[in-house]
């Protein structure tokens, strides 16, 4: 009978004359040695056969990766990927008792995207969908969560799940996942999208039509900053109209291409040609498509330009500094485009002390502020105030820290923007908040939880 086996430190037994006299020793105890790569291999073995858990991931601390081939090491990625599944289904659970928390104050439910947006620096949104997630998968689709916390399927894959089903009642959203999740293990985020669509028609054919009305009524072009002075401009329309579009700028965007041969010019590629015939189909629809082309063209009749704020410091406007600028709703902008916008477009320059960063003071005695203390405190703030938001302060509202119907006053020291819904959360939500005379702000939250939200800079990371 073979005795138990330790791992041997050495990795060549037949010629390290060390190695050989351990190996007599231990087969005098009646232990077998084994070189580090079975034991290596043994524990793979084992990372295969454990749930996801405490345990696995004790083992995968224990994986010397370096002793591994590549095979192996692709092994390992993929049982830190099921960890991860395992790690967000915890937090759904966690999640869900935040919500129950939150209920219990007597609060809707709904509110605990707050706590949450300021806890893990998220925007409202993305705090919203976090807390909706979490309650369908502890609640009615408790199958996706269990397969989720296995590490069957990814945390991208349950949040698909719950996305696609929210519409639909409980024996809908029950046929859709049981549809899906017999499935889903083997399939991409994106077979499992369509899998999800073609569900969702079969479990409930006759509302089809409904929700493509329902959807194309929520049409949107939406905006997100890029780094480098870029944004992304996302259009969401019906996939006719997405293809005729598609089709036309790709139309033009040749003809472009053809022309820059003819001039002997280099291209700078279809999709850039594409989103060069879009700018100009939108903003020059009465220009010169070769015109276009080059970036040019003419102003459409009747049209006015729409206003650009920049807040700058003044060196830098003065070509005597190259701070970073800021161009509200973006961020961070080059000097030299900051200063070629004084140029190209009405813009509002707002100057700052480029020493302290602060702009001047304007108002005081009444609950709206006069529009130059109005577009002072924007320009200050930039965005909401609320931990973790990040919405333009154009599209916010202007809150009193300290309430106006309480004694507070229409000042700058006590004005900040805050986005509807967490001026909403503030007023009626049992949030509480206070605001330094540096511009700090604390947030109290319904739980007892404190935010604290530092004031911006400019530039913001000087």
């Amino acid at each position: 009978m073979v005795g138990p086996s330790v791992t041997c430190m050495h990795t060549d037994l037949l010629d390290d004359p060390l190695a050989k006299v351990e190996e007599e020793m231990w087969a005098q105890r009646g232990f077998t040695l084994e070189p580090p790569e079975a034991a290596t291999r043994r524990l793979l073995d084992r990372l295969a056969e454990t749930e996801p858990g405490p345990r696995l991931a004790g083992l995968l601390e224990q994986v010397d990766q370096s002793m591994l081939d590549g095979d192996a090491r692709v092994d390992v990625i993929r049982h830190c990927e099921r960890m991860a599944a395992w790690v967000s289904a915890v937090q759904q659970r966690a999640l869900s008792t935040v919500v129950e928390a939150t209920v219990d104050l007597g609060l809707e439910s709904d509110m605990a995207r707050h706590e949450v947006g300021a806890a893990l620096r998220l925007s409202a949104g993305t705090a919203y969908d976090r807390v909706r997630r979490a309650q369908a998968l502890t609640g009615r689709l408790r199958d996706t969560l269990a397969a989720l916390e296995k590490g069957a399927i990814s945390s991208l894959q349950a949040a698909a799940i719950v996305d696609a089903v929210e519409p639909f009642d409980d024996a809908v959203a029950a046929e859709v996942q049981k549809r899906v999740l017999a499935r889903a293990p083997a399939l991409t985020l994106a077979e499992t999208r369509r899998a999800l669509r073609r569900a969702v028609i079969a479990a409930d054919p006759d509302g089809a039509e409904a929700r493509a009305e329902k959807a194309a009524a929520e049409r949107a072009v939406l905006r997100s900053p890029l780094d480098d002075g870029m944004a992304e401009l996302r259009a969401i329309s019906t996939a006719s109209d997405a293809d005729l579009v598609w089709a036309e700028l790709t139309r033009r965007a040749k003809e472009a291409e053809e022309r820059l041969t003819r001039d002997g010019r280099p291209s700078p590629g279809m999709d850039a040609l594409r989103l060069d015939a879009l700018v100009a189909a939108v903003l020059r629809p009465d220009g010169d498509r070769a015109d276009a082309a080059n970036g040019v063209g003419k102003e459409p009749r009747g049209s006015s330009r729409v206003q650009v704020r920049v807040t700058v410091d003044l060196p830098t406007l003065l070509g005597l500094a190259e701070n970073p600028a800021e161009l509200a709703g973006y961020g961070p902008l080059p000097a030299a485009l900051a200063r070629r916008l004084a140029k190209d477009a009405e813009w509002v320059r707002l100057v700052t002390d480029p020493m302290t960063g602060e702009l001047l003071d304007l108002g005081r005695h009444r609950y709206r502020p006069a529009l130059p203390l109005d577009r002072f405190v924007r320009a200050r703030d930039q965005v909401c105030r609320w931990p973790g938001c990040y919405q333009p302060a154009e599209r916010c509202d202007l809150d009193h820290a300290h309430d106006f119907d309480r004694g507070g006053e229409t000042t700058r020291a006590n004005l900040g923007p805050l986005c509807r819904q967490h001026h909403n959360a503030k007023t009626h939500g049992m949030w509480r908040y206070r605001r330094d005379p540096d511009g700090t702000g604390h947030f109290t939250s319904p739980l007892g939880k404190q935010y604290v939200v530092r004031p911006p800079r400019y530039p913001p990371d000087g």
